[in-house]
């Protein structure tokens, strides 16, 4: 690992992800998906600092895949 802090981003919208993982990029390691499925598949593997999550994510509200994550 290079040191640099972790942060998982998911947001079912594309341009949402790609601008936050663009933005953040340069001084953090980014994860960003748009499928809740696929970002909580990744999760375990990962130990991530901060993760930024849409409440409305379709099929799954905020609050559910934090108690999946957590």
């Amino acid at each position: 690992m290079n040191g640099k802090q972790r942060i998982l981003i998911v947001d079912d919208e594309h341009d949402i992800t790609f601008v936050l993982e663009m933005m953040l990029n340069d001084h953090k390691d980014v994860d960003a998906y748009t499928d809740h499925v696929e970002a909580l598949a990744n999760v375990k593997p990962h130990k991530y600092d901060l993760i930024l999550f849409d409440y409305l994510i379709p099929k799954l509200n905020g609050f559910e895949f934090y108690h999946k994550v957590k």
